[in-house]
Order: structure tokens, then C-alpha cells, then sequence
């Protein structure tokens, strides 16, 4: 048997699988340190892509807006924000002038801990600090609709802004192709059907097709609602294995976050030989709830044979997600009964159809087995997934199932990574 490793949260389980069926062990890797990261963020700030640096952007008077991710991210805010906010002072914009405020898209509402915890106490005390209040129609106002008739629902305090930043990380992700960029507005500072329309876009496109691509036709309808939304600028973070600064691009709202793809790929592309009976992954560090732990399932589907099995592990400590009750509700349904139901009226959520879709997708044409601390095991099985009651039995019910001669492959950090056969480029 070998021993194999896998994230929970903040600890980790242990689970042994037979030497035999073991193709190999995958993880993106934890870079050597390029320097201090404070050093590193100001570099990026000096060096601004495809625009003039903060000072030359705005001037005394103007009202600036900064854009930050949320809890579901490691974004290194505390590092990044007071270096935005030196500059913005350089350039004579007042404190009572800068506001800042937390891109949830529909997640659930930070509390002022959180708040705290991501903008630092000093910036809590000094300026307007928010959640994205997505839920109250007053906060939104209406900008149209994109080309392909989606329509624009963002948060007024972009709109009232003269300059804005967005402040996120990049990585692979399922429904944009990579996080960050103009992602900091759509879904981050957008209305909930704004939101589900672009998501429903993403789940009817095949995963190869939008998963670690970075000119997919989602991330050009989000692109063009941050434009219209007046984005100026943006601060993106690419960090390593461990969580780690590794690089960070500022400037050009899409120079900028193409640069970053780039550094990106180097941490995230996992090379893979071919693909197998088994996959077994965590959801690190997309461990909150299962609206964020199925990043790992959506990875893990392009590294496993038709009618393989899936097994995941995750803590879900906040459940399968307060905020969409349907999904909890529903479960993840296959497409055509996800359609079927919103068709009838019986769906409203379209971020949850969306989900379903997504899911459901990859429910019809794989096994998923799931291991976790914060969802019961009737819950889970609603949702769609077989329940294990611990990770030893999650991997024994893979190998039950797949045969004795099953390939196995392992993966690590999984919500974040996207497997590629060969250079798959």
C-alpha cells in the first residue's frame, strides 16, 4: 500500500491505495520565493501593463473605488491594498474619497471579522468598507444589455466612481477559464441575473472548452460587463502550490490578466499521461461549501475515463450553500430536468440551474464519491453523489467499483488545477 496525503481544511486525512493501481501523485508546486512579497506587489504597481501607473490615472478630487475578491479566495489583500492606497494618496486622492468593497458575486454576505481580516483594521476604521450587497435591487443599476443580450445589473458604486481597481488572484476556473480580470465584476459586483445568465453560457459549454482557456466566449462577456461597468484597472496575484506569492500583474484590465494566465499555467497545468479508471481529489482551498468544493470535481472530470469514478474530499464546513436554497433543495439535477423544472417556474435561481448544470453534466457520465465533514450523508446523497463516512471507505468503494486492475491518479489542491494529457496546449 502507499500512504496518500490529502487536504481538509486546515488539517489533513490519510488513505492507502495499492501500489499497483497508483498511476501517480499530482499537486501544483510550491515555487522558491522570488523575494519579499511587499517588494513583489510594488514592482507590478511600478510596472504597469498597457496603462500609466496609479499616480498618473487619477488626481485630487476624483472618487476612487477598490475592488477586493472575497473569502473564498487567498488573494494577499492585506499586502496588496496599503500599497494601492499609498499611491492613490501620492496622487492627492482624499480618504474620504476611496471607498472599498467585497466582490461576493452570489456568495454569501462577509461578516465585519472577515472584513477585517482581508482589508486590515486600519483600512476598516479609515474608509467605507462593504460587502457587495447582491441581493438589493436599490444597490444595482441597470447598464443594458451585452451583445449577445445578457442583461447588465452591477453595483451603483462602480458607476458613481471616477477610477476603480479590482484586486483578485488568477487561476484555472470552471465557469470563466481563469479567475481575475474583469471576473472582479461579473460575477463579483453583479446582479444575481446577470450572474446566472453568464454562468448558464459557461455550463453549456464543454469543460475543455472553457477550463484553463483564456479566450473562451465567457470570459469576452464578462470582459465586455466590466468594460461597460467602467473597470479601469486591476491587481492580479498568481501564488504556488503552498499559497505562496508568486507573481503579480497590474495594469490593463486584459493585458494585465493574460500576463497572469501565463504565470499561472507554469503553477497549474498539471501534466498528465493519460487518462484513468479513478480520480482522488480535495477541493483545497475551495473548502467552505460545496458551491466551491465542486471546482475539484470540474478538474477532475478532464483526467478520467468515460464512466470512471470521482472521489472527493472536502470539509464543506458551511454546508452545500446557504445561499441558493434550490441547489439544496434540488440537488445537482441532470440538464434536462435542471431546464425542465425552470422551465415550469419551478426553478427561479438561475445561478442554481447553472450549477446543476454543471454537475449534473458530469454526474451523467461519471461516479462521484464524496467524503466530508459538513454535509450529512442524506444531503449528500441528495445532491446527486454516493456518501462515504470516511476517506478510507470513499477510495475501498472506487476500487470496489472500478475493478482490480483500475489506474489511479491523485491530486492535490484539485479546485484550482487543470489536468492536461501531455503538453496539452
Amino acid at each position: 500500500m502507499t500512504k496518500l496525503f490529502f487536504h481538509l481544511g486546515k488539517g489533513r486525512v490519510v488513505v492507502d491505495v495499492p501500489k499497483a493501481n497508483l498511476a501517480g501523485v499530482r499537486s501544483p508546486p510550491a515555487c522558491q520565493a522570488v523575494g519579499n512579497a511587499g517588494q513583489l506587489v510594488s514592482g507590478s504597481l511600478s510596472r504597469t501593463i498597457g496603462l500609466e501607473q496609479i499616480p498618473n490615472q487619477v488626481s485630487g478630487g476624483d472618487k476612487a473605488l477598490i475592488i477586493l475578491d472575497d473569502v473564498t479566495r487567498e488573494t494577499p489583500t492585506r499586502i496588496i491594498l496599503p500599497q494601492i492606497l499609498e499611491q492613490l494618496g501620492v496622487a492627492g486622492v482624499k480618504d474620504r474619497d476611496i471607498q472599498i468593497i467585497f466582490a461576493l458575486g452570489t456568495h454569501r454576505y462577509m461578516t465585519q471579522e472577515e472584513m477585517s481580516n482581508r482589508a486590515g483594521p486600519e483600512a476598516m476604521e479609515k474608509f467605507q468598507v462593504q460587502n457587495h450587497y447582491w441581493r438589493e435591487e436599490k444597490m444595482l443599476r441597470d447598464l443594458g444589455t451585452t451583445a449577445s443580450g445578457t442583461p447588465i445589473l452591477v453595483n451603483s458604486k462602480i458607476l458613481e466612481a471616477d477610477w476603480s481597481i479590482g484586486v483578485g488572484t488568477v487561476a484555472p476556473h470552471r465557469i470563466a477559464g481563469y479567475t481575475g480580470g474583469g471576473k472582479i465584476v461579473q460575477p463579483g459586483l453583479s446582479g444575481a441575473e446577470t450572474t446566472g445568465l453568464t454562468h448558464l453560457l459557461s455550463a453549456k459549454l464543454a469543460g475543455e472548452e472553457v477550463l484553463g482557456v483564456a479566450e473562451n466566449p465567457v470570459r469576452a462577456e464578462m470582459e465586455e460587463i466590466a468594460g461597460k461597468a467602467g473597470l479601469k484597472m486591476i491587481t492580479n496575484c498568481v501564488l504556488d502550490g503552498k499559497g505562496g506569492l508568486t507573481g503579480c500583474f497590474s495594469g490593463d484590465v486584459v493585458a494585465a490578466h493574460r500576463e497572469a494566465v501565463k504565470a499561472s499555467n507554469e503553477i497549474y497545468d498539471i501534466p498528465i499521461d493519460h487518462k484513468v479508471d479513478v480520480a482522488i481529489v480535495d477541493s483545497h482551498p475551495a473548502d467552505m461549501d460545496m458551491w466551491q468544493a465542486v471546482k475539484a470535481i470540474q478538474a477532475a472530470e478532464r483526467s478520467v475515463k468515460l464512466g470512471g469514478t470521482i472521489v472527493l474530499i472536502s470539509p464543506c464546513w458551511e454546508g452545500i450553500s446557504k445561499e441558493h436554497p434550490e441547489l439544496e433543495e434540488h440537488g445537482y439535477l441532470y440538464p434536462s430536468e435542471a431546464q425542465s423544472l425552470m422551465d415550469s417556474g419551478r426553478l427561479r435561481d438561475i445561478v442554481s440551474v447553472s450549477a446543476m448544470y454543471h454537475i449534473g453534466q458530469i454526474r451523467e457520465k461519471f461516479r462521484i464519491i464524496v467524503y466530508t465533514v459538513g454535509i450529512p450523508r442524506r444531503d449528500t446523497e441528495n445532491l446527486g453523489f454516493e456518501y462515504a463516512s470516511d476517506p478510507q471507505e470513499a477510495v475501498d468503494m472506487a476500487l470496489d467499483g472500478a475493478g482490480k486492475s483500475a489506474e489511479v491518479l491523485a491530486f492535490k489542491r484539485a479546485a484550482q488545477i487543470v489536468p492536461r494529457i501531455g503538453d496539452g496546449r
